[in-house]
């Protein structure tokens, strides 16, 4: 019965935005694409009740009683491994699991979570079930205090743990936990969709470990693992895990009635930020007065908080005129929102960033109707995670767009967010810089044969013996041993291909710790960032003491720094003829760094000047692409093969690239140059932008007439003339966006593609 009470309040939070909009578009010159993008007619969706009872409700279900008997199955060793994509139900399977467990006598089970959020939350769900689970169930809480304070569990058989526990103490700290580990029965991922690209291939290879280590007392556990519905659930668990799934259980398709309004400026009108956050400010006071539940997705916390700001002022006053009591609230602080969601309050207004929702999208239950995305999400997993994993009924979501090139290209192609791709989870387990660290990890614990590297992947061998050759290694008696005197597991993390954390310092205390490669592009002298709503100018950079000294500003200019690379002669994997053009899939040693900087007035966003940097460069190995280009104007005249149009081609690839492999922007980069042979040639290099590589060239690669098709969409749907930043403008091009040729590019991708 509440399921259809939800159902009718959603077709009536539906009819209402749908007036909403059609009333508010004249207004403040908002286009909106005559069939406002409704990839399912959500009438028709909700009018389906069968088919929503069936994948979103699996408590009543035959899906939900399926999965819950093949529990008992696979943990009695029928079967070797289940990969569950049900919908936010993931705790009827772990106390079903636990159930199990405390029901035998010696054995114990393993529960990863991705972050200490979910494992405190899961925590929290179990014990208040039984005072039972409070005697059996532990948690490992997920700060670094615990290494030097011996934990070790006494009575508990179950243990909750973050992978980064796991590998801090349990795994590297094998022989204290011996009466655990030798009764695991069962290691239960929870949630593997969020392990995508690094976080993945750590975790891929710290299963091996714990595996490893297991098996060392004679003990081979199950694997039960969770995941959302994405396209290649099954590739993605026998990577992680090592092992096939024999059984893929709950709904394997992706019928979850999704539906998007894209909202664009008219191309006229080049709106102010002032004026965004009004017209955000006048649709947010809209549907609150009509008693819809509203959540602001935002890009970053500065933000968020910069649009609470706006908001508040603006929902104070909408408060006092509707009559609104103080159920709504706008806040960005996850305990808060977890709190008030938790309250069952009635009419709510979140104002969140993008990371909040992809680590704490579970918190939101079915307290929001309808999301408003204030432009194009960078990783794109807040598209899946909102509409599907924060409530049983699907979510009306409202894609406000900004005046770049990601947000013009999602208006007017947004099957790339809402066709029936729920999303590529990717990973690398044989990264040489990620897998590396693991082998002299598994070597501190104890020494590694030949044998056993064979776990880690068939590059684990060569990899071995590079360590062996760097004097890394130490091969004796026929095993690997860790010889590195500087090698410390404590300061080893899994959220990051490079060991390289920096503090970041502010009076002498430590602001935060963040990974500096991940942020190479934000994190260099006389650079501006901001740290919540303060901005601070990086005032000294000391890589050699992983510290950086910064200093409030108030300054009106922001930087945007100049990035330069070039690559070694490239090892060919694959390659086509594409007519006189020829594009290769190749692996190469790339030289990656700082050149120098911009700084560029917040208000006329003008170039006010350049700095030099003097910064190290930065050298690793990656995988690529290499389209080389031929003067294609000698035998096609309306082909432009000029300087600028091979510029903007270069954009328009780099722009289009991370739709089709779902990632960051900062996880792909682009160079280009003129060959130096006789015959005229020009080379386009696009190549993952993490050292080891994530597998995106490769996927663009196989994909790649797909990606052209794409990439001459986001050309020909801007109506400019020659490039803007709708289309082909690329932020931190090291040119400054100039001397592009619109018309010349599409030239080109027209010549690909016919």
């Amino acid at each position: 019965m509440a399921m259809m009470d939800q159902l009718d309040r959603q077709k009536k939070s539906y009819e209402k935005v749908n007036n909403l909009l059609s009333e508010f578009t004249p207004l403040y010159c908002l286009e909106i694409p005559p069939d406002k993008q409704t990839i399912i007619d959500p009438r028709r969706a909700i009018e389906e009740k069968s088919v929503i009872k069936e994948f979103l409700n699996p408590r009543e279900s035959a899906v939900y009683e399926y999965q819950l008997n093949l529990i008992k199955r696979i943990l009695e060793g029928e079967d070797t491994c289940l990969v569950s994509a049900i919908t936010g139900e993931d705790f009827d399977l772990i106390h079903k699991g636990i159930d199990y467990i405390t029901g035998l006598q010696g054995q114990s089970g393993l529960y990863i979570f991705p972050n200490a959020h979910l494992a405190k939350q899961a925590y929290h769900q179990i014990v208040s079930k039984s005072a039972n689970y409070r005697q059996k169930v532990k948690i490992l809480e997920d700060t670094k205090e615990y290494i030097a304070s011996n934990y070790v569990i006494e009575n508990g058989d179950i243990l909750i743990a973050t992978p980064q526990m796991v590998h801090w103490l349990i795994v590297s700290n094998y022989a204290k936990w011996k009466n655990f580990l030798e009764r695991l029965d069962v290691i239960f991922l929870d949630s593997i969709h969020y392990y995508s690209e690094v976080a993945g291939s750590h975790l891929c290879s710290l299963l091996r470990r714990l595996l490893r280590v297991a098996e060392s007392y004679k003990c081979i556990p199950q694997i039960i693992a969770t995941v959302f519905p994405v396209d290649n659930p099954r590739d993605f668990f026998s990577k992680l895990t090592a092992r096939a799934p024999s059984i893929l259980a709950g709904p394997q398709s992706t019928y979850f009635p999704r539906y998007l309004y894209t909202c664009g400026w008219n191309p006229s009108k080049q709106p102010m930020k002032s004026e965004k956050h009004e017209v955000l400010a006048n649709l947010a006071e809209k549907l609150l007065k009509d008693e819809v539940n509203v959540l602001v997705v935002c890009k970053n916390e500065f933000q968020s908080n910069k649009t609470c700001d706006f908001l508040r002022q603006k929902v104070d006053t909408a408060r006092d005129a509707h009559g609104f009591d103080s159920v709504v609230t706008i806040s960005h602080n996850p305990d808060l929102v977890y709190k008030n969601t938790y309250n069952n309050l009635e009419r709510l207004l979140y104002v969140v960033s993008e990371d909040f929702i992809v680590e704490n999208a579970s918190k939101l239950e079915s307290a929001v109707d309808v999301v408003i995305y204030f432009g194009c999400p960078n990783p794109y997993k807040p598209f899946y995670m909102v509409p599907q994993k924060s409530s049983s009924i699907p979510v009306i979501q409202i894609f406000l767009c900004e005046n770049d090139s990601r947000d013009h290209f999602l208006l007017y192609n947004p099957n790339f967010l809402l066709d029936s791709k729920n999303g590529l989870m990717n990973i690398n387990p044989s990264n040489e810089y990620i897998l590396k660290e693991h082998l002299k990890s598994a070597a501190q614990e104890y020494p590694i044969s030949p044998s056993e590297l064979a776990v880690f992947g068939v590059k684990a061998i060569d990899y071995a013996e590079k360590l062996d050759e760097s004097k890394e290694f130490v091969f004796s008696g026929g095993k690997f041993y860790n010889s590195s005197e500087k090698f410390d597991l404590s300061e080893f993390y899994l959220d990051s291909v490079l060991q390289d954390r920096v503090d970041l310092f502010h009076n002498n205390q430590v602001l935060q710790t963040v990974s500096y490669w991940d942020n190479m592009l934000n994190f260099y002298p006389g650079a501006m960032i901001h740290l919540g709503k303060q901005k601070y100018e990086i005032m000294a950079l000391d890589l050699n003491e992983y510290s950086i000294d910064l200093h409030k500003s108030e300054e009106k200019y922001h930087t945007i720094p100049k990035y330069n690379c070039s690559m070694s002669t490239p090892v060919i994997l694959e390659t086509d003829t594409c007519l006189e053009c020829t594009i290769s899939y190749v692996e190469s040693d790339f030289d990656c760094g700082l050149s120098g900087y911009y700084t560029v007035s917040d208000e006329s966003k003008e170039i006010l000047n350049y700095f030099e940097l003097g910064l190290p460069r930065s050298y690793f190995k990656t995988q690529a692409i290499q389209l080389n280009i031929p003067d294609l104007t000698v035998f096609y005249p309306y082909i432009d093969c000029s300087r600028s149009a091979i510029h903007c081609l270069d954009h328009a690839l780099r722009i289009s690239a991370p739709f089709f492999v779902q990632t960051k922007n900062k996880n792909i980069g682009t160079l280009w140059f003129r060959g130096i042979s006789a015959e005229k040639m020009y080379s386009i290099i696009l190549f993952d932008n993490i050292p080891g590589g994530m597998g995106y060239s490769k996927f663009l690669y196989q994909h790649r007439y797909e990606w052209f098709r794409g990439a001459y969409r986001l050309l020909s749907t801007c109506t400019c003339m020659n490039g803007c930043k709708k289309c082909a403008y690329l932020e931190c091009c090291p040119h400054m966006n100039q001397d592009i040729n619109k018309a010349g590019a599409m030239s080109i991708l027209n010549y690909l593609l016919s």
